[in-house]
């Protein structure tokens, strides 16, 4: 009887990582998790454990055999780091690791998870939502992690012009339980679900539910076409229209005082000159402030035709994401 076919999923003890993952198994597939943290993985069933770092070649090497489809998801993701070098340290010189050696294996198909960020600079007004044609924001990038981000894309893009089967995924803001590092949006959720914000800057964004990030990556594996791009979104909201909804999920009351955009911009560069010393992540930092500068609404026209891509509502990820950080803080006090 033939074994089924090996998926190595880098990152695959992220967030994302971790429910796509857990998604393989569930389709049968045979999973392969090369990550630093990869032993939470220890003893499930369908799961190979490498618990190494994509900056390590000879892992990586080693993870690459026999693999027929790669999710490239393995990335600092948060908006700020005590080393700004860490960005590309793990952004690009690991995917630069990661793609010249799928290329070398003969992987079938690799998916790189990239974000939305890479598709619009921080200063455009347009009020069209973004699409995946748009022209990339060389020269208007809000900060190190996106910078890192389009970078990385481009080093995927040179092993696709060499051959390797590549599709680009770009999710928006992922809700969901389970992100143990407090990327982004769940640092942002968590704040204002404890009181820690009381205060926001009004923007538009696009909020989805981590399990339709999933369904969006593994769609692009089985029909992303070669060289293309999917934007990978929900519902488009103004925060002001998130906070009453995550009011009503949380029970608890939402900030209702706005910040204008050089007050919140002022905020972060303080907010940032104390975290050098402090060496912890800062309230608000430059880039996210710079990313909510312009409302981002996108446009899931290709993904949905391409791909049969079609998120859900946003609310019950938001119910499941409160829950588990009601549960994280219940554990924490007991």
């Amino acid at each position: 009887m033939n074994e089924p076919p090996v998926d190595l999923v880098t990152g695959g003890a992220g967030f994302i990582g971790t429910h796509l993952s857990r998604a393989l198994i569930s389709r049968g597939r045979r999973v392969r998790v090369l990550d630093p943290e990869a032993a939470k993985f220890e003893g499930v069933e369908g799961i190979e454990v490498i618990q190494a770092s994509i900056l390590e070649s000879d892992a990586v090497r080693s993870a690459m055999n026999g693999v027929d489809t790669l999710y490239h998801l393995a990335s600092y993701a948060h908006l700020w780091a005590p080393k700004k070098s860490v960005f590309r340290e793990i952004n690009l010189q690991g995917a630069e690791i990661v793609f010249t050696l799928a290329r070398q294996k003969g992987v079938r198909k690799a998916v790189l998870t990239s974000s939305e960020t890479v598709l619009r600079g921080w200063r455009n007004k347009s009020a069209d939502p973004i699409r995946e044609s748009d022209p990339r924001p060389l020269f208007d990038i809000p900060g190190p992690y996106t910078d890192s981000k389009l970078l990385q894309e481009g080093i995927a893009r040179i092993a696709f012009q060499e051959g390797l089967n590549l599709s680009v995924v770009y999710p928006t803001v992922p809700i969901g339980p389970g992100d143990d590092h407090f990327t982004a949006p769940t640092k942002m959720v968590a704040d204002f679900v404890s009181g820690r914000a009381p205060a926001y800057l009004e923007t538009e964004l696009n909020f989805v539910d981590v399990e339709d990030v999933v369904a969006g990556h593994l769609l692009a594996a089985e029909k992303g076409h070669a060289g293309e791009g999917y934007i990978l979104g929900g519902e488009n909201l103004q925060l002001s229209e998130f906070l009453k909804l995550l009011e009503g999920v949380s029970g608890r009351t939402m900030p209702t005082r706005r910040v204008a955009f050089p007050l919140a911009y002022l905020g972060a560069i303080g907010a940032q000159m104390l975290a050098r010393l402090t060496r912890e992540p800062p309230v608000a930092s430059l880039e996210g402030v710079r990313i909510a500068r312009h409302s981002k609404a996108v446009d899931l026209t290709k993904s949905r035709t391409e791909l049969g891509y079609d998120p859900g509502p946003i609310r019950p990820a938001l119910e499941r994401l409160v829950a588990w950080l009601d549960a994280r803080r219940d554990e924490t006090d007991g």
